[in-house]
């Protein structure tokens, strides 16, 4: 296990609300009581996938998946744009969705 302390404590808190058993399977894709989605990547750290809006360089606005990870001092780090840049939000639920069944 990577995290202690605070970090521990929240890796359970938020492991707890997207999945019933103690254990995850490596880069599956679970969905929060918030709705929100994590991952677990394969050196233990817990990832959130965020659905955020962005402007393209003529302003025209887009949407993408942005990746935090939740670092072993219990803050996230930006670990950049996971996917690419969508039309809709509604492409990008659609994108999550795809993951979380795979």
């Amino acid at each position: 296990m990577v995290y202690t302390g605070d970090s521990l404590k929240t890796y359970n808190k938020v492991h707890a609300s997207g999945n019933t058993s103690k254990s995850y399977i490596v880069n599956k894709l679970y969905t929060m009581e918030n709705g929100k989605k994590y991952f677990v990547n394969s050196k233990g750290y817990m990832h959130f996938l965020m659905i955020e809006r962005f402007n393209m360089p003529d302003n025209t606005p887009c949407y993408a998946v942005r990746d935090y990870m939740l670092t072993k001092d219990n803050m996230l780090k930006d670990n950049g744009v996971y996917s690419r840049f969508y039309d809709t939000v509604n492409e990008v639920k659609e994108y999550l969705k795809q993951l979380e069944e795979a």
